[in-house]
């Protein structure tokens, strides 16, 4: 199954219906990209889009933590 995924400037003929294809990621509706915040704003047309309610792509915090634990070797402060 691939559906309700944000391809930034794919081309729909190649992928599955049910997909979105924005032009730029300017136009995804992150928080602040130009300071590496992707976490997709409320006002985005993909905020709670996903196949299971939640939003498209990544859960940024999940990601972050996990991030942070292979950095610090999964040291607890």
């Amino acid at each position: 199954m691939f559906a309700r995924n944000v391809l930034t400037g794919g081309s729909p003929a190649g992928y599955p219906a049910e997909n979105f294809f924005p032009t730029s990621a300017d136009t995804v509706g992150f928080v602040d990209r130009a300071s590496g915040n992707y976490r997709l704003s409320a006002a985005s047309p993909y905020y709670n889009a996903g196949t299971d309610g939640a939003n498209v792509g990544a859960d940024y915090d999940s990601v972050k933590t996990a991030a942070a634990a292979a950095i610090d070797g999964g040291r607890s402060s």
